[in-house]
Parts: C-alpha cells; structure tokens; sequence
C-alpha cells in the first residue's frame, strides 16, 4: 500500500469502541458487560501497529549501511515521544487532579502518589520501580512504544536482510510469545509487570510478519488485483464483523489463539481489499482513525469525571 489503508483506519475507530464500552460498562458496573472480550481489540492494535511499523522501517533501513540503519531507532523514540507522550503525561496530571479533589483533600495524597507513582510518568509501570498506578488502561502505551523500539532495534542489524527480519525472526518472536502466553498462563490478556511489554513485542512482530505476508500475496496477483479486491474486502469485513460480535460472548482461554489466527487473516484481506471510497468519505475514515490514541488515552479519566459528577446529584 503507499498509503495508510482508509478502511483499517475505520477499524480502529471500531474496535476501539469496544474497549470503551467494556470499560464504560465495568467501571459503572453495569450488567451485562458488552465486549468481554475486547481484548481481540487491543490485539487487532498491536497487529496493526506492527504492521505499519514493519512497512514504514524497512522502507527506512532496506539498502542503507549500519550507521543509517541504527539512525532509525532514535527516530523512532522522538517520532513515538512526540505523538504519543503529550496527551499520555496530559492524562496523568489530569488523574493526580481528580485524585486530589475526590480522594485527597489536602496535598499530602496528591505528592504521595507523585512519590509512588513517579515511574508511571516514564512509562515504566512494567517494571519493579512501579508503585501506585494513576490509570492502569495505560499499560498499552509503554507496552507499544517499548515493544515497537525491540523490534526496531532488532531490525536494524539485518541490513540487506531485512526482508528474513520480517519473514522468519518475526513470526517466530510472534509464535513464541504467543506459546508463552497460552501454554503457561492460559490466555493472552496478561498486563501487569514485563508482561504487558511481552505482548507489545510479540503482537506488533505478527503484524510485521502480516505485513510480508499481504506484499507477498499482493504481488502474486499481480494484474488481477483490481478483480481480487471486492472479494478480500468481502472476507476481511465478514471477520471484522464476526470477531466483533464474538467479542460479546467468549471467555480467556488458549482457544483464543484461533480467533487471534482469523484476526490476523482478516487484517491480510483488509490490507488487500482496500475498497476506493469517496473523498469525502476517506477523509472521515482517516480522522477517525487519527482519533483513537486521544480518546483511548483520555477515557478513563473521563470516566471519573463523570463518576464524580454523578456522585454529587
């Protein structure tokens, strides 16, 4: 693709509704809880994010020398600081404020939880520095910013190889974490400690390898790629849909592997089938994708808000 998908831009939107209402409905304890399973959400995320991350790294390193290449990992931090760091500190100080006013009325709470709680602050929640945490949803940020840095590192010591990066250490970097999960665990929505940094290496390495995958399918077709298109965007939409609403019923177990499996086909045929929209529309299909950082960052601190709000009519 030369460009971001306008239509796995959508997706994010969507499937990032269904963490929001999983969480609206948790926090307020509200029955029945939608989306118990919204954690095939955050793994379509970390698919995608390693997807473009695989497209955007390799077109960066492929034919350089080693010097340009491990350019590309300081690059990556201030490009992931710049994007993501802004609205996550905004999200933490706006969490030690609603800690201040609705637990804390004097400011000995408020500099305790700046005392234990400092290393949240450099996204270091994941190690054993991590005290109290302001907003535990957070986890995901470090866990794709630390994860994506792994990869990338690991990327750039491949040099004219790097197409075996994505096609072999990927996928098996992917698998093996995926085995940890399901085999000596049980299920793969783990967040606390290094495991939440686990599945921001594993996941994300899918995607890369995903990535590969789609160009390799893509250039097969070749010429009758204009015809293949309504058909994989037949398919990706069909499981789009179906992991969506199968989010509504399942439970944490290693048969989740199989639907992390169809997920994964189903961001191939989305990649693959990328539908022309209108302008107009693409445009709205972008901004929407552009708005799921903000609003997954921002959330739980807004449900507190409300929360203290309700409290007080």
């Amino acid at each position: 693709m030369s460009k971001k998908n306008s239509w796995i831009e959508l997706y994010r939107f969507i499937f990032l509704l269904s963490i929001l209402f999983l969480h609206f409905f948790s926090f307020f304890e509200i029955e029945p809880i939608p989306f118990r399973g919204a954690f095939f959400s955050v793994e379509f995320f970390f698919l995608v994010s390693g997807f473009f991350l695989g497209k955007s790294t390799e077109k960066a390193m492929k034919d350089k020398g080693f010097k340009d290449r491990i350019k590309c990992v300081p690059d990556y931090v201030i490009k992931r600081l710049k994007r993501l760091y802004p609205m996550y500190f905004a999200a933490l100080i706006l969490a030690l404020l609603i800690k201040k006013f609705t637990h804390s009325p004097d400011y000995t709470g408020f500099f305790n939880w700046i005392k234990e709680g400092w290393p949240e602050f450099l996204m270091l929640q994941w190690t054993p520095l991590s005290g109290n945490i302001l907003i535990g949803i957070l986890w995901f940020i470090p866990s794709i910013f630390f994860g994506g840095l792994v990869l990338t590192f690991l990327a750039s010591f491949f040099g004219k190889n790097i197409e075996l990066f994505g096609f072999i250490v990927c996928p098996l970097i992917a698998f093996a974490d995926y085995a940890f999960f399901f085999i000596t665990i049980g299920k793969i929505d783990v967040i606390v400690s290094h495991y939440g940094i686990m599945r921001g290496i594993g996941s994300p390495a899918m995607g890369w390898f995903l990535y590969k995958i789609s160009g390799v399918i893509g250039k097969r077709i070749g010429d009758r790629s204009e015809k293949a298109i309504p058909l994989f965007a037949l398919f990706a939409h069909l499981i789009m849909a179906g992991v969506l609403i199968y989010e509504n019923f399942t439970h944490k177990g290693p048969h989740n592997m199989i639907t992390i499996i169809i997920l994964s086909i189903g961001l191939i045929c989305l990649s693959l089938g990328n539908l022309p929209v209108k302008e107009k529309t693409e445009k709205i299909f972008m901004k929407l994708g552009s708005l799921t950082f903000v609003l997954y960052i921002f959330h739980m601190p807004f449900y507190e808000i409300l929360n203290a709000i309700l409290s007080r009519l």
